[in-house]
């Protein structure tokens, strides 16, 4: 049984908007996304490992638009405040943020999986 609307990880109002509607073109966005947000993840991580606030503030700018892009506004609102904080060269939170980023990630590909499953 698929959770109400609001408690979804992926807003499918958006995801059908961006894709016409088309099932498989809603398929395709998000497996492209979740292995691009991979390496995103795995770039922040570094990134946080190393200070490297320009990476940082790149990698989380992607994420966010990539992320509102396909419907997914909860890694989207995540990666805004990771942005922030790399503009700000702090990273009060960062290791949790990324922390947080992956599991709503993973959360968001296990509903995929099931929402399209044949």
């Amino acid at each position: 049984m698929l959770p109400q609307d609001e408690e979804l990880p992926v807003n499918l109002q958006r995801l059908q908007a961006v894709s016409r509607g088309k099932v498989a073109m809603q398929k395709r966005l998000l497996e492209i996304f979740f292995q691009a947000a991979e390496g995103d993840v795995a770039a922040l991580k570094e990134a946080v490992a190393n200070q490297d606030f320009p990476t940082m503030e790149h990698k989380a700018h992607q994420l966010k638009g990539s992320s509102a892009n396909v419907g997914i506004p909860k890694v989207s609102i995540i990666a805004a405040e990771l942005q922030k904080q790399a503009h700000q060269k702090t990273l009060i939170d960062a290791n949790q943020l990324v922390d947080q980023i992956e599991n709503y990630l993973q959360k968001a590909r296990q509903f995929a999986e099931i929402y399209f499953s044949d």
